[in-house]
């Protein structure tokens, strides 16, 4: 018996979900029905994935009273993230929304006590999490290996400036660093140092030439519950080598010092990820990862089955990813201040 889905929104992203994650777990789930309500995305869903006018419907509660679904995943504009959320949850679905979850701190709450209200789950898609090197490293400081930590540093480096202005999506989109991708970033954060962060100050770097209407590059000190300090650069219109998507990062422990990088990228899944501890003496250890069959985008699905299936939540629960979502709204709002803004996580 496969896991039913109700696929919102078949845009590029959308469509990137159907032919990647969800291609690659297609013998454990299967999507019902498609909610899209431009004709053009439609018409291409029928076409290069062969669904049916009878599975393509303009609202969730529509899809949801024509088709059987175990629950709703929603790959839309990040916009309409959670409204679409609460029709589902309203409708009794379990859902897994893309990040991030909403625009603002008090939407996501609202979501959440509907989620608790219905008792529907609510998980969000920081597939980030389902990578073997950030699991090694959550291992290696649970395990003390290189004593205690200090400090951490991460860097994130991509290219997306080649469009002439006011021709790539990216240049007029919201934040399109500090809320779109360094989301990632903060939430790694979480998850290694097992902590939320405190405070957060954001200088934006962008050069005079830059294409976009928002931060492309900028640099950022969050402060954490647990006193370290995270060093943060990142860039869309970096000349310098490339990092792999969730950056490259070094942490400063009392013995010596991680290094660590994962998500590759297309076609190479977990093949990229690696870590290596150096000693304080300049021995490099490779260190072993766990195999992971699935990964990703595809693992989340997974672990909301399973959410589902034991009522154990998951690590990936819109309630524990507040503390990321809370990040980018201080980042923000420092970058428009000037200021080191408080990291605000209201109480549930």
């Amino acid at each position: 018996m496969t896991f039913k889905l109700i696929h919102v929104g078949l845009g590029g992203w959308g469509m990137d979900w159907e032919r990647t994650a969800l291609a690659t777990i297609a013998d454990r789930v299967t999507v019902t029905g498609i909610v899209e309500n431009w004709q053009p995305n439609i018409e291409r869903a029928q076409e290069v994935l062969g669904f049916t006018p009878k599975q393509c419907f303009s609202t969730i509660t529509e899809a949801v009273s024509a088709v059987e679904a175990d629950a709703v995943l929603i790959t839309s504009p990040p916009a309409t993230h959670m409204d679409l959320a609460i029709e589902a949850m309203l409708a009794g679905k379990h859902v897994l929304c893309e990040k991030p979850m909403a625009t603002h701190v008090d939407d996501a709450v609202t979501a959440i006590n509907i989620s608790r209200e219905t008792g529907m789950y609510l998980q969000i898609s920081q597939n980030y999490r389902f990578y073997p090197a950030p699991t090694k490293v959550v291992e290696l400081l649970r395990e003390d290996v290189l004593g205690g930590l200090a400090r951490v540093n991460v860097d994130f480096r991509q290219w997306v400036h080649d469009a002439p202005a006011g021709e790539h999506p990216y240049y007029d989109l919201d934040h399109p660093l500090l809320s779109d991708m360094a989301i990632h970033h903060w939430d790694l954060m979480r998850m290694i140092l097992g902590c939320e962060a405190e405070s957060v100050y954001v200088q934006r770097s962008d050069p005079t030439w830059s294409n976009f209407r928002d931060e492309a590059s900028a640099t950022a000190i969050v402060v954490f519950t647990n006193g370290v300090v995270v060093s943060y650069r990142g860039s869309w219109m970096s000349s310098d080598t490339p990092t792999y998507w969730a950056g490259e990062w070094k942490l400063e422990c009392e013995e010596g010092l991680i290094n660590w990088t994962s998500r590759q990228g297309g076609p190479f899944g977990t093949q990229g990820d690696k870590v290596t501890i150096r000693t304080r003496s300049g021995t490099e250890i490779p260190q072993p990862l766990v195999h992971m069959p699935v990964w990703g985008r595809s693992a989340g699905v997974l672990d909301l089955m399973r959410w589902i299936e034991t009522g154990e939540s998951s690590q990936n629960s819109a309630a524990n990813n507040l503390g990321s979502l809370a990040i980018v709204e201080a980042a923000i709002t420092s970058l428009q201040t000037g200021e080191v803004e408080p990291v605000r996580i209201p109480l549930l």
